[in-house]
């Protein structure tokens, strides 16, 4: 595909460019909101000695509300649930794995999962291990971004082979989805492949030098371990990097401003070819951190969506609390002229 030959949709709901196009589903109730938390855990990948464990959130439609939560997480508003409710039970749904940007976690893009799963979607957001502020930041798995897809793939298998969760999804109609970072790891799924080299290994991990970023994310781990990250890296990580990480059984996906860092120099657009579903990418016209044209220029069947304006990167995020928007303007105030809700429905609606 040429760039010439990319569809742009103003302010065109994604999911339905996408996964209500693709499923042909989208139901006009509006469902009350379940939650549910749980933990599977990969024995088969260690770190320090330890599997490696991925706390997922799962948000899904219920027929009833009752017993109500308020959920809080940290800087950020996250719509009431009901938690551990009984799954809507008249017919199997629809199921999309998420995942989360750099550093971040589910509750920071709960506005799509809730929306979704308003809609008669189940979503299950995987917290990654390593990769997740406060909570777990471990930096020689922040490095190595190629873990997402495995745990969403990993997290896909343990679903479906749930006794509750096995009975609720559609087994037709899995999709991936994501948010920066997670939005590249949602194209693993699909197919893209990476090209990662010694060379170009400093120009896409970046972060792991960036002052700020390591003050912030990495400031109890010593400067030299942060400094030997990336010499530490084997023949066998550059081939994890360049694996097919494709899954079969993702029918579409839709990546949220995808990127590894600015500049994304280990995929090449040979690596983008090998796509076979439909893809939806959506990106802010003021996005400054993730160069999403380049995907869409050359992944097949991409459709890519530029919400015009003042939008960033970070508007993609959930809205923040009064708390949140004091202590972190960077990621929460967006320009006068946005309304972060009215984006979020914009993004989510037909």
């Amino acid at each position: 595909m040429t760039s010439s030959a990319i569809k742009f949709i103003i302010f065109l709901g994604i999911m339905a460019v996408s996964f209500y196009t693709v499923f042909m589903y989208n139901s006009q109730l509006v469902y009350p909101l379940g939650l549910a938390e749980t933990n599977f855990i990969d024995r088969s990948r260690i770190f320090d000695n330890q599997p490696r464990t991925l706390k997922v959130l799962i948000w899904y439609p219920i027929k009833n509300e009752s017993r109500v939560e308020k959920i809080e997480y940290d800087i950020w508003k996250v719509k009431d649930t009901t938690k551990d409710a009984i799954p809507r039970a008249d017919k199997k749904l629809p199921l999309i794995i998420f995942s989360h940007g750099y550093s971040g976690h589910p509750y920071a893009n709960s506005w799509f999962a809730e929306y979704l799963a308003s809609h008669g979607y189940i979503v299950a957001s995987i917290q990654h291990y390593g990769n997740s502020f406060p909570e777990s930041m471990i930096p020689e798995i922040s490095v190595r971004p190629w873990n997402r897809p495995q745990d969403m793939s990993f997290v896909l298998d343990h679903l479906l082979a749930h006794p509750l969760w096995g009975q609720s999804i559609d087994t037709d109609k899995i999709g991936a989805a994501g948010f920066s970072q997670g939005g590249i790891a949602s194209l693993w799924l699909a197919g893209i492949r990476a090209d990662l080299t010694q060379d170009i290994l400093k120009k896409q991990i970046t972060f792991i030098n960036d002052p700020f970023l390591r003050n912030l994310h990495f400031k109890n781990y010593s400067p030299q371990r942060l400094d030997a990250v990336l010499s530490q890296f084997t023949h066998k990580d550059f081939e994890e990097a360049n694996r097919s990480y494709k899954d079969p059984r993702i029918k579409a996906v839709c990546a949220l401003a995808p990127g590894i860092d600015k500049e994304n120099p280990m995929f090449l657009k040979e690596g983008l070819s090998g796509v076979k579903v439909p893809v939806s990418i959506v990106v802010g016209e003021n996005d400054d951190v993730a160069v999403s044209q380049f995907f869409a220029a050359h992944i097949p069947q991409s459709t890519l969506c530029i919400l015009p304006g003042k939008v960033t990167h970070w508007t993609l995020l959930n809205e923040a609390t009064e708390h949140g928007k004091k202590i972190n303007p960077f990621i929460t105030v967006d320009d006068s002229s946005i309304d972060r809700a009215k984006i979020h429905q914009q993004v989510g609606s037909l």
